[in-house]
């Protein structure tokens, strides 16, 4: 497959880079966090965040999304993208403002639990929201343009940033300085961004018609407040209500962690740009849209479930190594919620929203996300209480496969684009085979030495088995190589005609 416009394929790639590299930095902030504030100070900063996110999710009104398809099918930056781009600002502000009004007086029964008040940290949450959801908004005017290495290296500086500032707080860490730290970092991000995208907001504005924007994220709302109780920070938010320890959000906030590393490592550099590369073939190509969806679910299946079935097999290993033997109890609830992460791969995952969204289908991915989120919301109700954090995994779990199987019929009912089961059985074969082999190995005390003899193990006997059952397609070496100008030979090996 040629794909058009090469620079969509570059971009993805130093989306990727950056982004891992961004995501890299945050994730040894958790860690140096997570050893600074102990199993039950992390848990209710894990509460709090879980506030945070959820005042921006109720304010967000779609805009990321709708700059991410809107934009590139009008050109570059003029004056009517300028008035677009403008509105969305400050209708985003206006939101946050209201939601922040209203919102506290409800939040206040959410978080009213003995020592999980939140209102001795309410300015550093008011201002860390605003912050973090502005950010993503300036971020994806550059992603939307395939800017992808300067929105990459603003949000590298500021992760950077609050590294710094985190190890140079040593024993002195609590609450309120991790918050002023992340506080810092997103005002970093915010004015780097505001510096990067200057000629999509500042300049000569000229009305256009936003109604049709508004509209489409108006609706994708609806789909980003159910995203919030399928992911990460829904789930912490019922262990910190239903529960009154915070050690199993904790528990559930570091494995969670340890799963979002191994997937945005290896996939981030789609984000955004796999939205608008569909968007764009959307309009007058609708089979090469069909055969980039395929690539994408296929070379995503191929990093990522060997990743996440190493990461089963690691999991007592690594809580240990990287949280320190207080966070071992996370280990039982990451395998639950990588296990249900690999079967999702079978039908699908973000690729299935792009690829509705692309196609205006926006009322459709609303319609999955909320049945997904009210089977996951019931289940938390039921399980929480009884099994704790892994409760949460499993009804987290539960929901992400639900949305993930109906976005996947969504796709092949409505777009036509081919269900990749082949490719996953052949990549989830050879994984299982490979952690098989790595469980052979005897047990060895020191958890560093034993993950890096298993990963050995592991991914020797995975890319062995590569070159029999052959994951990949034709269209697949032709992405890569549209990406990376060249391609490895023996990648050529692992492809079928």
């Amino acid at each position: 497959m040629n794909l058009h416009n090469y620079h969509i394929a570059r971009s993805a790639v130093w989306n990727h880079v950056g982004k891992v590299s961004e995501y890299a930095l945050f994730f040894f902030s958790t860690v140096v966090i997570a050893r600074g504030l102990g199993v039950e100070g992390n848990g209710r900063l894990a509460g709090l965040l879980s506030l945070v996110q959820l005042l921006i999710v109720l304010s967000s009104a779609g805009v990321e999304v709708s700059l991410n398809r809107f934009l590139p099918q009008v050109g570059h930056a003029g004056p009517e993208t300028r008035f677009l781009v403008r509105r969305l600002l400050l209708l985003r502000v206006g939101l946050y403002a209201g939601v922040c009004a209203v919102g506290m007086a409800a939040l206040h029964f959410v978080f009213s639990a003995p020592g999980k008040g939140w209102v001795e940290y309410l300015g550093l949450l008011l201002f860390l929201g605003l912050l973090r959801g502005m950010a993503p908004i300036l971020g994806m005017l550059l992603v939307a343009r395939f800017r992808t290495g300067r929105a990459a290296t603003v949000g590298v500086l500021a992760r950077g940033a609050e590294l710094l500032a985190l190890l140079a707080a040593g024993n002195a860490l609590n609450i309120s300085s991790v918050l002023a730290i992340l506080l810092a970092g997103s005002a970093v991000q915010v004015l780097g961004y505001l510096l990067a995208s200057k000629a999509e907001w500042a300049g000569e504005a000229r009305p256009m018609a936003v109604a049709p924007v508004f509209a489409f994220g108006a609706a994708f709302w609806l789909n980003t407040i159910t995203d919030y109780f399928l992911g990460r920070q829904g789930d912490v938010m019922f262990l910190t209500m239903l529960l009154p320890d915070s050690s199993p959000a904790s528990l559930y906030d570091v494995a969670y962690s340890i799963v979002q590393t191994g997937l945005l490592v290896l996939t981030v550099g789609f984000g955004g740009v796999s939205l608008a590369a569909l968007s764009q073939y959307a309009v007058n190509d609708r089979p090469r849209m069909n055969t980039l969806y395929a690539v994408v679910v296929r070379i995503t299946s191929l990093l990522t479930i060997p990743t996440l079935g190493f990461l089963i097999v690691c999991a007592p290993d690594m809580c240990r190594f990287i949280y320190s033997e207080q966070f071992a109890g996370a280990a039982d609830v990451l395998r639950i919620i990588l296990g249900f992460r690999i079967l999702s791969r079978l039908f699908g995952t973000g690729e299935n929203a792009d690829y509705l969204l692309a196609i205006g289908r926006v009322w459709t991915v609303v319609r999955i996300g909320f049945g997904a989120a009210c089977v996951t919301v019931t289940m938390h109700l039921l399980l929480i209480p009884r099994l704790g954090a892994v409760g949460a995994a499993c009804a987290g779990g539960t929901g992400v496969l639900l949305a993930n199987v109906l976005g996947g019929i969504a796709v092949f009912r409505t777009g036509g684009a081919e269900w990749q089961w082949g490719a996953w059985a052949r990549t989830a074969g050879a994984t299982i085979v490979a952690g098989a082999t790595s469980f052979l190995l005897p047990a060895i005390g020191d958890p560093f030495v034993s993950i890096i003899s298993t990963a050995v193990v592991f991914f020797a006997t995975f890319v062995l088995l590569t070159f029999v059952v052959r994951p990949l397609h034709g269209e697949d070496l032709d992405a890569i190589k549209s990406a990376l100008g060249s391609l490895p030979s023996p990648l050529r090996m692992i492809a079928r005609p």
